[in-house]
């Protein structure tokens, strides 16, 4: 039978914030979020050098380097070198430039290991190099994300702020899709994912909990809804802002 990884949804919309704190150098957010569970746990080397051990899914790194060309291999947890990796890249980072690297895919891709994407999308382990990364919001009243599809079995979405906007925060977005930026208040919203240009059929629903982050910036990840703690959500519907 196939495994399937689309249960995986919390963590592959991630919507990230940036670090609001200067920087020297380049950062670079390396985010585990290959949801394949020979992967749950991997090894980073860099340049053939072990730089994080027992690196778990939905876990986030941050380096600051200087520019240039960098390897970067993932391998199996626990591995014993730099011979263990699965998968090199090569990761160019240019002077002045801040990234997000997304780990998303599965390492076997053979036919019946998994779910193949809906639209025809290679879903083999990728490192997807975001550029331009933002260490601070445009607006210091609002919050800065950027939302990344990262479930390989799932067919292009949209997502919706419910009672927030007009229309989808973000609209058909597929599997290795980044998005723009997006702009909205800080405070409490509950997000549906459903297919594209179907938005009557929910696919599943979170909680993004961004009060007191307005101005700030940090990796964060839509999550279920809980009632564990007192909220402030939004109800007024506005058209939400794209950048």
């Amino acid at each position: 039978m196939k495994k399937q990884i689309l249960r995986f949804l919390t963590a592959a919309f991630s919507a990230i914030l940036l670090q609001s704190a200067a920087v020297s150098g380049q950062t670079f957010q390396l985010i585990h979020n290959a949801a394949d569970p020979s992967l749950d746990s991997v090894d980073i080397y860099i340049y053939g050098q072990l730089v994080q051990s027992d690196f778990h899914f939905r876990q986030a790194l941050t380096f600051t380097l200087p520019p240039g060309n960098y390897p970067v291999g993932i391998a199996p947890g626990n591995s014993s070198s730099a011979a263990d990796t699965v998968r090199l890249f090569n990761l160019n980072l240019l002077a002045g430039h801040h990234y997000i690297a997304m780990a998303t895919g599965v390492n076997n891709t053979m036919p019946g290991m998994f779910s193949p994407n809906p639209e025809g999308r290679d879903i083999s382990l990728d490192l997807i190099l975001h550029d331009n990364v933002r260490t601070t919001a445009a607006d210091t009243n609002n919050i800065d994300l950027i939302i990344m599809h990262g479930a390989t079995d799932a067919p292009a979405v949209d997502v919706i702020p419910t009672g927030v906007c007009s229309g989808p925060l973000v609209d058909s977005a597929m599997f290795g899709d980044f998005t723009g930026y997006l702009s909205l208040p800080e405070g409490g919203y509950s997000i549906n994912i459903t297919p594209a240009n179907s938005n009557s059929t929910v696919i599943a629903s979170y909680y993004a909990d961004l009060n007191g982050l307005g101005g700030s910036s940090q990796a964060i990840r839509i999550r279920r809804r809980t009632t564990s703690r007192a909220r402030t959500s939004h109800t007024t519907q506005y058209s939400c802002h794209r950048q």
